[in-house]
């Protein structure tokens, strides 16, 4: 087909006849950007058009150049010696760094918005596996659930958490008390800045009216607070350092030296502690965990995430059996060997089998998954 159109062969199509205006009949398609990606078309990636008739079809990547004010192609951005390179905020970076061969040879690949960004939910594993919560630029989130358990899976919440306290937005804020589901779902009282509401789990939405938090025990959703008080333990803690932080930037002292608690987006503790120049992981209790490394001042230096530690607590709490090995920090190591094997598997930061049958040099090759 000419310029790579394809014209979808597996869609549900209300049939555009001469009365498609009259009738105000639309084209309805389940193909979507991510199908577009997970071509192999050699060492070239496609991305999602619709043409002036509203087929979508996949076109390949094919400009290079941004000389003269040439425009570049979808998720690509004009670097500083005139050719498009890879956006690294896109989730495309991925598929269009790779290239579709490597692509093509990775048990999972991330799931994309129409607009270049991850989707809330990312499950992984097949259908025995987990589903996740990311940002839209990737990082992953507070929240999961395994995958015959995720219908009601959104993430809305720690999305919309971590919008807020975006660093790169004009007006992060320091603090914010939404309190999430162990799925990244609203827990449906909710209160923030100093007032309450009953919200949608899956939206956020209010379903209730806003009142000051004084009077939250006439909501009708009241009943669902645990204990008694709004913020939890961790959370009243890192609340009051906030306000330190707060009172400090107010009178003009820059980047003042105080440490803010990190919390989950539950109010627990957790993933991590700092005590003096030791990184630890803690439970959501707030127990060190026996993974830890030490703060230098390296500048490749990263915090861990902690996500091995924190997965074999949980699948012991389960009474499931747990083998995959953690880095001494808690974080997944990239390369894994089952004993007796002769070759070994890459996995990503959420433990996630990415490429099957490998040696523990070729991780590297798909470092930009792990």
């Amino acid at each position: 087909m000419s310029n790579i159109k394809m014209k979808i062969l597996a869609f549900i199509i209300i049939i555009k006849c001469a009365f498609a205006d009259e009738l105000n009949l639309d084209l309805v398609s389940d193909y979507n950007v991510n199908d577009c990606l997970k071509i192999n078309n050699e060492d070239h990636i496609s991305y999602y058009k619709v043409d002036t008739n509203g087929f979508p079809y996949c076109e390949k990547y094919g400009n290079t150049s941004c000389a003269n004010g040439t425009a570049c192609e979808p998720y690509l951005t004009c670097g500083d010696d005139e050719e498009c390179v890879v956006d690294t905020t896109s989730c495309f970076k991925y598929y269009i760094s790779l290239g579709a061969r490597n692509v093509s040879s990775l048990l999972w690949t991330a799931e994309c918005t129409a607009d270049g960004f991850w989707a809330p939910k990312q499950c992984k594993g097949g259908p025995s596996g987990r589903c996740f919560c990311y940002d839209k630029k990737g990082t992953r989130l507070f929240g999961s659930a395994f995958q015959d358990q995720s219908n009601n899976m959104t993430c809305a919440c720690t999305r919309r958490k971590a919008e807020l306290l975006d660093s790169s937005n004009p007006n992060p804020r320091i603090f914010v008390s939404f309190h999430c589901d162990e799925m990244g779902n609203f827990e449906e009282l909710q209160c923030d800045s100093g007032h309450c509401w009953c919200a949608d789990p899956g939206t956020g939405e209010p379903t209730s009216v806003i009142v000051p938090e004084k009077t939250m025990k006439f909501l009708k959703c009241f009943k669902k607070l645990k204990g008694s008080q709004y913020l939890r333990k961790c959370e009243s803690i890192a609340y009051a350092q906030a306000k330190i932080i707060e009172t400090l930037t107010r009178r003009g002292v820059v980047s003042p030296n105080v440490k803010l608690l990190h919390c989950q987006d539950d109010g627990s503790y957790g993933p991590t502690d700092t005590e003096k120049t030791t990184v630890y992981c803690v439970n959501q209790m707030n127990a060190k965990l026996e993974y830890h490394v030490g703060i230098t001042d390296d500048e490749d230096f990263k915090y861990p995430n902690c996500n091995c530690a924190i997965d074999r607590e949980f699948y012991k709490k389960l009474g499931k059996t747990f083998n995959l090995l953690c880095s001494p920090n808690g974080d997944y190591q990239a390369f894994q060997k089952v004993d007796g094997a002769e070759n070994g598997f890459c996995v990503d930061k959420d433990g996630n089998k990415l490429i099957d049958g490998v040696e523990e040099v070729d991780c590297s090759d798909y470092s930009d998954y792990m």
